[in-house]
């Protein structure tokens, strides 16, 4: 329960649906990666995984955080194909926007001498997409197939991008690059059909253009356009730079890297089921570490090897650069829509 008073709570657990559980950890492994149908079979499940544990306290609250304010909650809201999960995940982050800060900051800092407009910016989008997808959709697809072909994990059908994992395999890292690729994928096929829809409105309010009203919405809308193209290219520029630096080099022996730390997992579960000798046993394991502290490292963001973060920080930062990009447009198409509706009355 919330010891503050500056907390508020927003949600609390009442009456859970039959497959809600609790995402506990047992003998190093998660109840997620079971399906639903087995969770009666484990010893754990009714006491430790019992949604009914939680009736009563907070599922989601509201605080102060420095000069704003944040909404947590345990839930996934997020969790794909969920569609009241995503309605209360949206009136969540529209509620923390109503208020801006007093400092609204670019996405990205302004830098270099070069200059962006629209042709420029669908140029660059074009460019990033063909380098993605060349690059890292080959790649996110190629491990899915090596986990789901070697028994590392299997993918439920019902879930996006989830998996059930066998054994102690990180299959999250296959779950984050394939993630990664298809979302920044279908980003880059968006926009330039959002620039589309706003050209069209545009054109469509040039025949009001004499109301002093759309008149001056139309110079607001076109200068921010041209800010917010200015700013997206040089982002957009910065991530093609970074995958041709960074993933080009690196994707492909990192990819292949991660394959080997899987098999030499199932090579030790083999051994020790075996009873191999020990020093076998040791040398495979001091392998495996190796390998795993090079491309891998600790499952947190902060304990990532360098390899992994170059690789992860650039798919971040690009779909970081797109999802601003497009809450901009998405923002001058409201904007527009607007003018449309007003002009006509």
């Amino acid at each position: 329960q919330p010891v503050r008073d500056a907390v508020r709570v927003l949600g609390s657990y009442d009456r859970p649906t039959d497959d809600f559980y609790i995402d506990y950890q047992l003998n190093g492994n998660y109840f997620s990666q079971y399906l639903p149908e087995e969770m009666g079979t484990l010893e754990a499940c009714n006491s430790l995984a019992n949604p009914a544990i939680l009736k009563g306290l907070a599922a989601i609250v509201e605080g102060e955080y420095g000069a704003g304010k944040i909404i947590i909650g345990y839930p996934h809201l997020e969790t794909p194909g969920v569609e009241g999960g995503f309605l209360l995940l949206a009136n969540a982050i529209y509620h923390v926007a109503a208020s801006p800060p007093v400092e609204n900051s670019p996405w990205l800092p302004s830098a270099g001498e070069e200059s962006y407009d629209k042709p420029k910016v669908l140029s660059l989008l074009e460019a990033v997409k063909e380098t993605h997808s060349s690059l890292v959709l080959p790649a996110a697809k190629d491990l899915v197939n090596f986990g789901v072909s070697n028994l590392y994990w299997t993918p439920r059908p019902h879930i996006p991008w989830c998996y059930i994992a066998y054994g102690n395999y990180p299959f999250y890292i296959c779950q984050r690059l394939e993630i990664y690729g298809d979302e920044i994928s279908r980003q880059l096929d968006e926009i330039p059909h959002l620039i589309s829809e706003i050209d069209a409105k545009h054109e469509s309010l040039l025949a009001l253009a004499e109301q002093p009203r759309i008149k001056d919405g139309l110079k607001q809308v076109t200068e921010r356009l041209d800010a917010v193209y200015n700013l997206s290219g040089k982002a957009l520029s910065q991530t093609q730079e970074a995958y041709r630096s960074r993933l080009e080099a690196s994707l492909a022996d990192w990819t292949t890297n991660y394959k080997r730390i899987l098999l030499y997992r199932q090579l030790l579960a083999i051994m020790k089921e075996k009873d191999a000798d020990s020093a076998l046993i040791s040398d495979v394991t001091r392998k495996d570490k190796e390998l795993s502290s090079e491309y891998v490292g600790g499952w947190r963001w902060a304990d990532a090897s360098e390899k992994n973060r170059d690789i992860f920080m650039t798919l971040d930062n690009a779909s970081y650069y797109l999802s601003n990009l497009k809450f901009e447009l998405l923002d001058i198409s409201l904007k527009l829509d607007y003018l449309l509706l007003t002009g006509s009355e």
